[in-house]
């Protein structure tokens, strides 16, 4: 009974096991092993089914991504927090990546209040300034009541020395970090809440993108995207709209300066708020947009969009879902179950949790009947139950003794005794000594034991 309770129990879990793994579940929204409404398996599977089109999912590192003409990466549900800051994603990998002649298609994940994230940033910002520049708060100020000291005439400075740039210290700075995706493509998202209303609102297409409205989803997001040159890409997590906290150039204020024209293509807007923009980025393309609905196996079921899919995807022949900006748990520095689940290890931890058992059990009640001969007298109820007294003490000197010392411990004990000294001559002590210290004693224990006893009883 106990055997057949212990087997179904087992079967139980891997069926609860296989039932979770098998919807994708434990993996994060968005990812393409998720066969729920909230994953993006359905997409993944319809695109391997085309001809000639080769589907990936990309687990490693960032660094290992090559891009060439034919490939598109598909980051889905990107966080607008991964997006504006350097905090936790390369964004320089997937510029090389486009620039090497690939395509790049991010979908924004706009449930995230960025507002706070802003908030956060800044107050951030302040810490990690005051930790770079030395933070000077702490420095003792004068009492109303003291005397201001006279102030002592400074230095003149050499001609030959050149004054230290204002920039150099953010310059500094910004090369001991990444750049986020908002440097490295000169866009940023914009806060607005998030907003479902069930059916989305239809999107005001430009003339570069070659689709008709209906072909185009509706649109589940209110977070939109700024092109303005005008914003400061400076070393720091803020984004500066127009705004500097430099001091003021004399020299420029007075004149117009001069931007460069943006380098994004507006493709379709909201209003006057930009939703879907593309670039060209060295040999490749980027295509940034502010939802991530339309990519879901929910809104390929209820509100299918494959024109919009295929213009999205473009003219390649390798398709790479990037998976390890969802979350820090999937990508090649994972833990043992994320590998466990990827390499489907699940039999061989099943088979681990037996053999344990296994263990804990014989150590508790021995798998063979006890044998009352081997109790040497004692009385079975103060016995450990399954276990005798033989085994016991057996099962003390594995634990208490190593392989390697055992012989010459028991050789040590034997000495101390009185057979020792009184039924064996000491020559025989001694030669029995002898071999005992010799190297191959330890590694030849049953053979040393041999010609041990022979040399102690040589009649025997």
């Amino acid at each position: 009974m106990l055997v057949g309770i212990a087997v179904l129990t087992v079967v139980a879990l891997g069926g609860v096991m296989r039932l979770r793994f098998s919807s994708g579940e434990s993996y994060p929204e968005y990812s393409t092993n998720r066969v729920d409404p909230q994953g993006t398996r359905a997409l993944y599977e319809a695109l391997g089914r085309l001809k000639g089109v080769t589907v990936e999912r990309h687990f490693q590192s960032l660094d290992k991504l090559q891009g060439a003409p034919g490939s598109t990466l598909i980051l889905s549900g990107l966080d607008t927090r991964q997006f504006n800051s350097y905090l936790a994603y390369d964004a320089e990998a997937v510029g090389r990546f486009a620039a090497d002649g690939g395509r790049v298609v991010i979908a924004l994940n706009p449930a995230v209040s960025m507002d706070m994230v802003d908030r956060a940033y800044r107050d951030a910002e302040e810490e990690k300034a005051k930790e770079f520049n030395g933070d000077d708060e702490k420095a003792p100020k004068p009492t109303p009541q003291e005397e201001p000291k006279k102030a002592e005439p400074k230095p003149k400075k050499d001609a030959k020395s050149k004054a230290k740039p204002k920039d150099e210290d953010e310059d500094e700075f910004r090369k001991t970090r990444e750049l986020s995706f908002a440097e490295v493509l000169k866009i940023s998202a914009k806060a607005k809440e998030f907003f479902y209303s069930g059916e989305g609102s239809a999107l005001t297409l430009k003339s570069e993108l070659p689709l008709k409205s209906e072909q185009v989803p509706l649109w589940m997001s209110n977070v939109y995207l700024d092109d303005d040159q005008a914003q400061l890409w400076r070393a720091g997590w803020k984004l500066l709209s127009g705004i500097s906290n430099a001091e003021p150039d004399t020299k420029t204020t007075e004149a117009k300066v001069e931007l460069p024209p943006t380098p994004w293509k507006v493709l379709a807007t909201k209003g006057d708020r930009i939703m879907i923009a593309e670039r060209k980025l060295g040999m490749g393309t980027v295509v940034v947009c502010t939802d991530r609905y339309f990519l879901s196996n929910e809104a390929l079921w209820k509100h299918p969009t494959p024109r919009f899919l295929t213009w999205l995807v473009g003219d390649a022949k390798r398709v790479i879902f990037e998976e390890t900006h969802l979350g820090s748990f999937i990508g090649d520095t994972d833990g043992i179950m994320t590998l466990a689940r990827r390499y489907r290890m699940h039999g061989l931890f099943l088979g681990c949790i037996l053999l344990f058992a296994l263990f804990i059990w014989r150590n508790a009640i021995s798998l063979v009947p006890s044998n009352p001969n081997e109790d040497l007298g004692l009385w079975r109820a103060q016995a450990v139950a399954g276990q005798s007294s033989a085994s016991g003490f057996e099962g003390l000197l594995r634990r208490g003794i190593p392989t390697k010392g055992l012989l010459k411990r028991c050789f040590d004990t034997w000495l101390s005794t009185r057979a020792s000294s009184g039924a064996v001559p000491a020559d025989r002590r001694a030669k029995a000594q002898a071999l005992v210290a010799e190297p191959v004693a330890a590694k030849q224990a049953a053979s040393t034991y041999q010609a041990i006893r022979d040399a102690l009883h040589p009649r025997r």
